[in-house]
């Protein structure tokens, strides 16, 4: 839906800050003169740059590269109005690419790394001996390489305040050796392997997250019948979507009360195929304890479907990114040309062809949109943690790593986009006119 306040927000905001600086930019002039703002514009005064004092490296730079050198630090205005503009583009680019690192870290982690089984049989809780039955029997069926029993449960958990409540799953294995082949549990940040002690419970990070829990730590689980148990955080481990907590057999024994009954099979197949899938999953309906069969490449499906819609927000992004640098390089290329015409006709006189007067300018160009393309990947690193922390659902953690290739992306496409601005310059450059650039302005 069209939100009216997000509107009248980003107008309120472009309006300010046009006006703003239509204020700064005229504010100086409407102080001087009418005669004195007849007269052109007086070029910047040169004086010895920083560089200069350092004769073993300025004296070993070329003709062109000292005049470009001197151009870069003599018109500060042009420099920082070049670099910040650039900075915001380049940071706009980080932001996209690293928002598809992100979204792509869920798939990619939490399906392939995370949960490594491949199905999950959901069995009724009120058959508990049929349970056990089928259970035993899952190893004579067809396609059917391994499987761990588990308690699966759900359950509402707070830490503090009450009222602020998320709905978690509870997964207690029958044995909690083999968890490993089928959930791999570790550190996000030191990949170290997190284990399920006897005492405690290991929780998911963005749970964590959010009641500010860290080990040692306790909270509350609160069944729909109301009885609330509290249990205490001995680990915190990776994990993207939905929320978890896994405890042994006998902690659930100490915290509930009464023996686990397994409700849930984790099961890893001997063949992954969409056709063999449909058949153990009609095989095992049959038996009426078992309610559900869910393979792990059709949810990993759904989630995919539901999160592409970021994909056109990191189009939208590249596609501003792309704008700004075209809108501030093409402005201030202009406004360069327009204030030194003298200087660059003067150049064409002296016998100079239309590639070197082109490289005369638009080399400080390139220069200045590297620097702010390095500056701009320091604000993307920024921008991106903070749209990441905004965007994030209750239940979903993203990714928080923007991989290498997304810098070196950022950067070259904010160079790609000062080539464009540069060749559609080119043509500007060619027209001058030699003999009206030099004639006297008085």
């Amino acid at each position: 839906p069209f939100h009216w306040n997000y509107a009248l927000i980003s107008f309120s905001l472009a309006t300010f800050v046009t006006l703003v600086a239509a204020y700064f930019s005229t504010s100086k002039e409407m102080q001087e003169n009418p005669s004195q703002l007849l007269q052109p514009k007086a070029p910047a005064a040169g004086k010895k740059i920083l560089f200069e004092r350092i004769p073993f490296l300025w004296n070993r730079l070329s003709f062109m590269q000292k005049v470009t050198t001197r151009n870069l630090f003599r018109y500060k205005k042009r420099f920082y109005m070049t670099v910040l503009g650039i900075s915001g583009c380049t940071a706009l680019l980080l932001t996209g690419f690293g928002l598809r690192d992100s979204i792509l870290a869920i798939m990619g982690t939490q399906y392939d790394t995370i949960f490594t089984y491949d199905a999950m049989v959901v069995l009724d809780s009120n058959t508990v001996e049929e349970n056990g039955r089928l259970i035993d029997s899952l190893s004579g069926i067809a396609n059917v390489d391994r499987h761990l029993p588990i308690v699966y449960e759900l359950y509402n958990a707070y830490a503090e305040d009450p009222d602020d409540t998320h709905e978690i799953t509870l997964v207690t294995p029958q044995d909690i050796e083999a968890l490993p082949d089928y959930i791999v549990m570790n550190n996000r940040e030191s990949k170290e392997a997190v284990t399920v002690p006897e005492e405690g419970v290991v929780v998911s990070e963005k749970l964590a997250l959010l009641f500010h829990l860290k080990p040692g730590d306790t909270f509350t689980l609160e069944s729909t019948d109301d009885e609330a148990v509290t249990v205490q955080v001995a680990g915190i481990t990776e994990n993207y979507i939905q929320h978890y907590v896994y405890m042994t057999e006998s902690y659930y024994s100490k915290v509930f009360g009464s023996e686990p009954d397994s409700n849930a099979v984790l099961v890893h197949l001997e063949d992954v195929t969409a056709e063999k899938e449909q058949v153990l999953g009609e095989t095992l309906l049959e038996n009426e304890s078992v309610i559900a069969t869910l393979f792990l490449s059709g949810i990993s499906e759904e989630y995919q479907k539901s999160l592409s819609s970021f994909n056109l927000v990191v189009l939208v992004l590249i596609i501003a990114a792309g704008a700004l640098a075209f809108v501030v390089l093409f402005n201030l290329t202009n406004i360069n040309i327009t204030e030194r015409l003298r200087e660059i006709a003067t150049i064409k006189v002296l016998g100079f062809r239309d590639q070197e007067v082109s490289s005369y300018v638009f080399r400080e160009n390139m220069i200045l949109s590297f620097f702010g393309s390095l500056v701009g990947l320091g604000l993307g690193y920024v921008m991106h943690k903070y749209v990441i922390s905004t965007m994030e659902l209750d239940y979903i953690m993203f990714g928080r790593d923007v991989l290498w290739p997304s810098y070196v992306y950022a950067i070259l496409l904010t160079l790609a986009f000062s080539l464009m601005v540069n060749q559609f310059m080119y043509f500007k450059l060619r027209k001058i006119n030699m003999v009206e650039s030099l004639k006297s302005a008085d």
